[in-house]
Parts: C-alpha cells; structure tokens; sequence
C-alpha cells in the first residue's frame, strides 16, 4: 500500500485493504494535509477496499455496518461514503439513537470525480462514472454515468 497523505484509521470494527491500493496524491487538490479518514465506528462494522484502488485527497469512509470499495476504483479527493444517519430522525431519538444503518458496496472500476457523497443503502454497479459533486442517494446500474444531486442515470457507457 502506497500513502501519500496521513490516513486516520480507528473505530472497533475491521478494515481490509486490498494489494496495491494507493492513499492520497501529490499532485490533487488538499485542503490541510490531506488526511484520509477510515473509520468502521462499531464492532460490526467492515470497511472493505479492494486491489489496486487509487484513492486521492481528503477522503472519508464512515461504516457503521458495512462499506465495500471493488478494485480497481479511481476515486477523487473529497469522496465521502457513509452507510448511517448517525442518529434517530425522531425528535426524541436524535441523542440517543444511531440511526439507521445500510451497506454501501462499491462495483469495480467505478470512477468517483471530486466532492461525491454516497450515502447509505446505495449499489454502484462496475465501471460507473459518477460526476464531480454528485449526491448518490439511490442504486446507480453497470455501465453508466451518474450525476446531479440526487444522482441519476445520465446514461450507459457503450461498449461495456
């Protein structure tokens, strides 16, 4: 594993890295230094990255229960994934409650381009590009391009 920026790795759960899988880069945008958070916060909770991942600046993958990440991804600075609410939408649970929590998984070969946030619940299928500052709230098919906020199909990548 390559790492070019610091990488903050913590929470009680487990975190699997695939081979060749490299963490910030020099010549992306940073804000600070570029630290990259990877954080499973319960027991439960696996982050899964797979082989050959290139990961740029300022990144965070939050996982309360399960975040999975396919090779060969390219991943532009600013992604954050989260696979909870962190708390109760009720009034009266909002202190007390975590929320609800949702598997992310990520297909293979997905392109994410700056400031994407993909939220709980949500597949990308492989080879997906999703454009710069999307807000992925819902399933996102192989072999298409995604954008907007929410982001939708905008249409399929020919050829694949």
């Amino acid at each position: 594993m390559q790492l070019q920026v610091p990488v903050r790795c913590d929470g009680y759960g487990k975190v699997i890295i695939g081979d060749g899988t490299a963490i910030g880069s020099r010549r992306a945008p940073k804000a600070g230094s570029g630290e990259v958070l990877i954080q499973a916060r319960s027991e439960e909770a696996v982050i899964r990255i797979g082989r050959n991942v290139l990961f740029s600046n300022n990144i965070s993958l939050i996982s309360a229960v399960e975040v999975t990440i396919g090779d060969d991804c390219l991943v532009g600075d600013n992604l954050l994934v989260m696979d909870t609410d962190f708390h109760g939408i009720h009034p009266s649970e909002r202190r007390i409650s975590s929320g609800i929590a949702k598997p992310v998984v990520v297909g293979k070969n997905v392109w994410f381009g700056s400031r994407v946030v993909v939220q709980k619940g949500v597949t990308i299928g492989d080879n997906c590009v999703i454009a710069s500052q999307s807000v992925v709230t819902r399933n996102i098919p192989p072999n298409s391009i995604a954008g907007g906020n929410p982001a939708k199909m905008l249409k399929t990548i020919d050829g694949c």
